[in-house]
């Protein structure tokens, strides 16, 4: 396995079902160690993960990308399947509160049929991302099972801010008020400085997410802000099977209206 994207024609010991993805298709399975996961190969995704190199202000929001991996083939009773390598985000989290927000009010492909792009109109029409360019597609906050899903999608504009709330809700029960209102800081830091380097890309992210993940783990918060090395959070964008990187054709105005959105949001927690 390398970070060409050459195929490794290797298995992955241990890999099993990825218990921390919180929405999407389904199909990622972590492996032994945890450092890295492992996803259905999607070609466009891949290219994707291969073409950030020509941008690293946001290749560095991106899960790192390992390369692809064959895993099984004949001698296992099959053709074997193709999976992207990529980083675990959310390894070394003792207490790990994760939430998926995709981002634009436009979901659909570039070569979408009229009949694709009719459906996808017509999802996020019903939902928030259809009038503020977001929506909350999962959550799973610490010692919780993950947010159904019916729970998701029937948020409101009204209700979607109340629902970000409740994510940082762990941080303040299992540390401090001021604990809550500094992860929401740092997040609105990260998110900016993405929004800058998503300002001056020439891409286009459809259907892509914003994963969220902070560690609501009180020890583990006091060992960092001590100074004992670690990171109390992290933001990166995921899911690129809808997404291109399209020189010459300016900037992604869809995703950074989004974007400016989860900036308006998390900073309006912070003002009330």
């Amino acid at each position: 396995m390398d970070s060409t994207g050459d195929t490794a024609k290797a298995g992955v010991g241990g890999a099993r079902a990825f218990d921390n993805q919180v929405a999407g298709h389904g199909g990622m399975l972590a492996v032994e160690g945890g450092e890295m996961v492992i996803k259905p190969l999607c070609q466009r995704e891949q290219l994707f993960y291969e073409g950030a190199a020509q941008w690293p202000e946001l290749r560095s929001f991106m899960p790192t990308y390992f390369g692809k991996l064959h895993r099984g083939g004949p001698e296992d009773g099959g053709d074997g399947d193709e999976y992207l390598c990529l980083e675990n985000v959310v390894h070394g989290f003792e207490q790990p509160c994760i939430m998926d927000v995709k981002i634009g009010r436009r979901t659909w492909d570039l070569d979408a049929t009229e009949e694709k792009r009719a459906r996808a109109m017509e999802k996020v029409a019903a939902r928030t991302a259809g009038t503020i360019g977001l929506a909350i597609c999962g959550m799973k906050l610490d010692g919780e099972p993950a947010a159904d899903r019916d729970w998701c999608r029937q948020l409101t504009e009204i209700t979607l801010p109340a629902a970000i709330a409740r994510f940082f809700a762990p941080a303040a029960a299992n540390v401090s008020t001021d604990h809550r209102a500094y992860i929401i800081g740092q997040f609105i830091l990260e998110a900016e400085e993405l929004l800058a380097a998503v300002e001056e890309a020439e891409v286009r992210m459809y259907g892509s997410s914003l994963l969220f993940v902070y560690d609501a783990s009180r020890a583990r918060s006091e060992q960092v802000l001590a100074g004992g090395g670690g990171g109390l959070l992290d933001l990166r964008m995921i899911d690129f099977a809808h997404s291109h990187w399209l020189p010459g054709r300016g900037r992604d105005d869809n995703y950074i209206d989004g974007l400016r959105n989860v900036l308006r949001l998390l900073r309006s927690l912070l003002d009330g």
